[in-house]
């Protein structure tokens, strides 16, 4: 009986390792498509908001487009603090998806918003 305990044993822990393999690669992928998913919500981002500095710079008071340059620096700074702090607080092994996920979900909000100015 001992004899085949070693076997069953040894496949226990195959697939156990094996297992963990496969959760890592999957962890990586979804981390690749989240970090690719961001980076693309932020282009969309980026474009609203260059469109409403280009209107802003097109006027003759010349303070609106400093305030805005000003706010998206502190919104770089806020979105960078807040889902460093919620990844690390929920992110677990997935920290850098939660982080990338976070980024994706700010970047919606001030598209969202920014989206609603302008010409």
């Amino acid at each position: 009986m001992p004899d085949r305990q070693i076997p069953a044993l040894a496949s226990v822990i195959w697939l156990s390792i094996a297992s963990s393999y496969a959760s890592a690669e999957s962890q990586a992928e979804y981390a690749d498509k989240a970090y690719a998913s961001w980076q693309q919500q932020d282009q969309l981002m980026e474009e609203s908001y260059n469109r409403l500095l280009s209107e802003a710079e097109a006027e003759p008071n010349k303070e609106p487009a400093q305030q805005l340059k000003k706010a998206k620096e502190q919104w770089i700074e806020f979105r960078n603090l807040f889902c460093k702090s919620v990844s690390q607080t929920y992110g677990g092994q997935w920290q850098s998806v939660r982080e990338s996920e976070c980024r994706v979900n700010l970047a919606n909000q001030l598209k969202a918003t920014t989206d609603t100015y302008g010409w």
